[in-house]
């Protein structure tokens, strides 16, 4: 049975739980598997939704996360949002509610890791965009890997408890 969680008999094996809004929106350890495709590229708080994560998980529970790290149309190039400055990206931005963050593969990858999590497959896919010589005084550090990756599949385990 698949229900709205707020709704849900307690016996549903499938709960859908839109919006949540932090941390406390469910129990901790009660969840065997969260699913979010197209959604993490436009969480500004992309630390505090891992750590939410992990809170709802039970030990050895799965997530997957399919990440859209394109500029979704708001440049002509794959990774052109990479090329805004600061105070450009917040003229493009204005008071939009859930553009796209601009975080590349490797902050949610740093984050998995913080939160205790197990990377099982990380799938990424590379496509051409701006050269490193175009990039935003913000983005210049990023790797090559990160420079090119315009989407992720990640698969990752909640460690087992050690208690």
């Amino acid at each position: 049975m698949i229900s709205d969680a707020r709704t849900a008999p307690p016996d549903a094996a499938i709960r859908y739980i839109v919006p949540w809004t932090g941390p406390d929106t469910l129990p901790p350890d009660c969840a065997d598997m969260i699913l979010s495709h197209t959604v993490l590229e436009h969480v500004e708080d992309i630390d505090g939704t891992y750590r939410s994560c992990h809170r709802w998980l039970r030990p050895g529970g799965f997530m997957t996360h399919h990440i859209d790290l394109r500029s979704h149309g708001l440049a002509t190039e794959t990774n052109g949002h990479w090329a805004c400055s600061e105070m450009l990206w917040k003229l493009i931005a204005g008071r939009k509610s859930f553009l796209i963050n601009r975080q590349p593969h490797s902050t949610h990858h740093q984050a998995l890791e913080r939160w205790g999590f197990t990377t099982v497959l990380d799938l990424k896919k590379t496509t051409p965009g701006i050269d490193r010589g175009k990039l935003a005084k913000r983005w210049r550090g990023l790797s090559d890997e990160d420079l090119s990756c315009s989407e992720c599949f990640l698969l990752a385990r909640k460690k087992a408890s050690t208690a």
